[in-house]
């Protein structure tokens, strides 16, 4: 009995380390989304096609965009902005809970109503506007997480 657990373990062993010893295939690919670029290099050893893990990924990724980029008209997230009715998917609705709880902790200085502050100082889809302190203050009442909120599975915001 006791030499056969020693022939399993030996065996198993031999398995383990031989499964080891192979050498890594690296394997690599590049996209783009989100405006930028991305770069994915993988240990490829059990020969999974890069051109189809690209296509998970960039289809993924295109998801991803379609739900949260503010550069995309058509996007949830734009549709949200613009008032109109749409129902959020799950990555919306995972971003945005998440995003009120580091809100919360960090007692409001995480903000993701920031949007007319930040196209007002030039970053974002928008052209550069002129931005002044007065500007600022108006814009500030538009700002705040408590003005936002998912109702019955869909995005509200207090002020249009």
């Amino acid at each position: 009995m006791i030499y056969r657990k020693f022939a399993i373990l030996t065996a198993l062993l031999t398995l383990f380390v031989s499964c080891n010893l192979r050498r890594p295939v690296i394997d690599h690919f590049t996209g783009l989304t989100q405006g930028t670029t991305y770069s994915i290099s993988y240990d490829n050893r059990i020969d999974i096609s890069p051109a189809l893990l690209k296509g998970k990924v960039d289809s993924l990724l295109h998801r991803f965009d379609m739900s949260l980029s503010i550069y995309i008209d058509s996007s949830i997230i734009s549709r949200i902005n613009r008032n109109e009715q749409v129902v959020p998917d799950s990555f919306f609705i995972d971003v945005f809970k998440k995003s009120m709880q580091v809100s919360k902790m960090t007692g409001g200085a995480f903000d993701i109503t920031i949007g007319p502050l930040v196209r007002a100082w030039g970053f974002g889809p928008d052209d550069h506007k002129n931005f002044t302190e007065a500007k600022r203050d108006s814009l500030m009442n538009l700002v705040g997480m408590d003005k936002i909120s998912l109702v019955n599975g869909r995005g509200v915001k207090a002020l249009p």
